[in-house]
């Protein structure tokens, strides 16, 4: 860790102050540096969340005193930066007795923290479910394994179909769903599950396994008596009315808490790594037991679908003239080689592997939990951007998580280790970390290359996890564009040209299935590693015509 981090931490845990000079010296960077302000933020809502979970009644109520605003609000971390830049001018001074100096800003951490476990006017649920009006969108039914639903009212969702806030009650069969800030549920029949918000399920029976990657931390399962909150993990929960309740954490912690008649809690455990708990909410009993993993909802098993593609797709691709074409078919000495012989191959790293069917398509599967895995071109490739020209960036992906997952980014060699982007095609995601439109593509493009700042084009929740889909993105004279699937989902004007109007933009690495290339960053956001699988990557030395994107995307075989 930075060791000015770590002074800055000790500062805001201890009483004690530092010197003048050492705190005049960290209030000076933590204006200055907003990497540092970040990881500062994100350090000190981390300590608030486990804080919080562990508390035996709530704390908004001196929170508002606190601040003036009410956690209801949508506080971002956007926001609570600016707060922290605020507290941290030099006015700030150091606060003793429990009140020290960044009180304002980490007060707002705190609340963000505490948002998804303790809200105002929370009452304990028991009693069933609460009508659901206007209801949202906030998964996608990936999986349906032998499902029977009970007669009469509730949501019956097919596979890739959009799942609203509303009840789900199986009389038998398994049903995974992916919400759109990552969560990965599955559940097991008999059961009866509301939705109620992207981080928030209630639970009256049945069993249940959740996969809750990093950035969506604080998904909350709430039963009759009591509730789970996620802390980072992979839990599962079995809930039969008129008996305890069994709950195992497979990976990270979960916090446990028995509530009382008032909805606060009045008894709680944190849940580690393997551990297992039964819990009695009418004995405000949690004990610990051996655990039995086969007890509980397996991981669900996500085939993908198979890529099949017409036999004339390479030969239309080429037809095309892309200035370099990557199929994944070979794969030689660690290298994916380039379908135009003169242009370089695919450098492979980490655990990237070849997938795909015996007889049929091979593409690049990127595996979980792995952010080193990644595929970089040998040599550079300099994209047209002067007056009239343009760029485009085509491939087919399948996405097994919904998190904020980069597939092709172009990183400027001339600056060195800043690592300036040129251009960035990726997924996104809404979690507590991320501001973007969940299950969308972002296509960035950057003009002069830097760290920040460019123009950005979104779509609007076209992307679909565990499914193929087409994706263009490029620079078409003075427009962005972006394309899934054929079709035209988002546009912009693009960043400036340079001045000389036949330059190339700069000579560019080109990076897949990673933000950046070079040693590990501390910050899971600033890797933005992709799991799912590729195929069929192109790049082009001009913009695609709308015919040529929609003929290509329309040379799938259906399955």
């Amino acid at each position: 860790m930075d060791k000015d981090l770590r002074d800055l931490l000790a500062a805001w845990l201890s009483e004690e102050e530092p010197s003048e000079e050492r705190r005049v010296a960290l209030l000076a960077r933590l204006r200055e540096d907003a990497a540092f302000r970040r990881a500062f933020i994100d350090e000190i809502r981390l300590l608030g969340m486990l804080k919080v979970v562990q508390s035996s009644e709530p704390r908004w109520l001196r929170l508002e005193d606190e601040l003036g605003w009410s956690v209801e609000e949508r506080a971002t971390v956007d926001s609570l930066s600016h707060r922290v830049l605020e507290a941290a001018r030099p006015r700030s001074r150091w606060r003793r007795s429990g009140q020290r100096w960044l009180a304002v800003a980490a007060a707002a951490l705190v609340a963000l923290s505490i948002y998804p476990f303790l809200r105002p006017g929370k009452t304990p649920e028991t009693k069933g479910t609460v009508p659901v009006e206007n209801p949202v969108e906030l998964a996608t039914a990936v999986k349906l394994d032998n499902v029977e639903w009970e007669p009469g009212e509730g949501l019956q969702p097919e596979v890739g179909g959009i799942v609203t806030a509303g009840r789900l009650h199986l009389r038998s069969g398994r049903l995974t769903l992916a919400f759109f800030s990552g969560v990965l549920l599955t559940m097991e029949g008999p059961a009866d599950v509301e939705l109620r918000t992207m981080d928030r399920v209630f639970c009256q029976q049945g069993k249940l396994r959740a996969r809750v990657p990093l950035g969506a931390e604080g998904f909350t399962v709430l039963a009759p008596g009591y509730e789970v909150v996620d802390l980072g993990t992979e839990f599962g929960l079995n809930l039969t009315p008129g008996r305890p309740a069994d709950l195992m954490v497979f990976k990270g912690e979960a916090a446990l808490s028995v509530l009382g008649s008032n909805g606060h809690s009045v008894h709680s455990a944190l849940v580690q790594h393997h551990k297992a708990v039964e819990v009695d909410p009418g004995a405000a009993r949690i004990q610990e037991v051996a655990p039995q993993q086969a007890r509980f909802v397996p991981v669900p098993e996500l085939p993908p679908p198979n890529l099949e593609l017409a036999p004339d797709y390479p030969a239309e691709v080429l037809a095309a003239k892309p200035w370099g074409y990557w199929r994944f078919e070979q794969w030689s000495s660690g290298r994916v080689p380039n379908e135009l012989a003169d242009r370089p191959s695919l450098r492979v790293l980490g655990g990237v592997r070849q997938d795909g069917t015996p007889e049929g398509n091979h593409w690049a599967l990127f595996q979980a939990d792995d952010p080193k895995q990644a595929l970089l071109m040998d040599g550079s490739w300099s994209p047209p951007r002067g007056l009239g020209q343009g760029y485009a960036l085509e491939l087919w992906v399948q996405a097994d998580s919904l998190g904020q997952n980069a597939l092709v980014s172009l990183i400027d060699r001339e600056h060195g280790a800043d690592e300036h982007h040129v251009s960035l095609l990726e997924l996104t995601a809404r979690s507590q970390r991320s501001l973007f439109e969940p299950c969308a593509v972002r296509f960035l493009d950057r003009w002069p290359p830097s760290l920040s700042g460019g123009v950005n084009v979104f779509s609007r929740r076209s992307f679909m996890p565990a499914l193929w889909h087409h994706v263009v993105g490029q620079k078409a004279g003075e427009s962005l564009e972006l394309y899934i699937d054929g079709r035209l989902v988002g546009s912009s004007p693009a960043a400036p040209n340079p001045p000389d109007p036949l330059a190339a933009t700069t000579p560019c690495w080109l990076l897949v299935g990673r933000l950046k290339q070079r040693a590990l960053p501390p910050q899971t956001g600033e890797i933005r590693p992709f799991e799912g699988r590729i195929d069929e990557l192109a790049v082009y030395d001009r913009p695609l015509t709308v015919e040529e994107i929609r003929h290509h995307a329309g040379l799938r075989v259906e399955q």
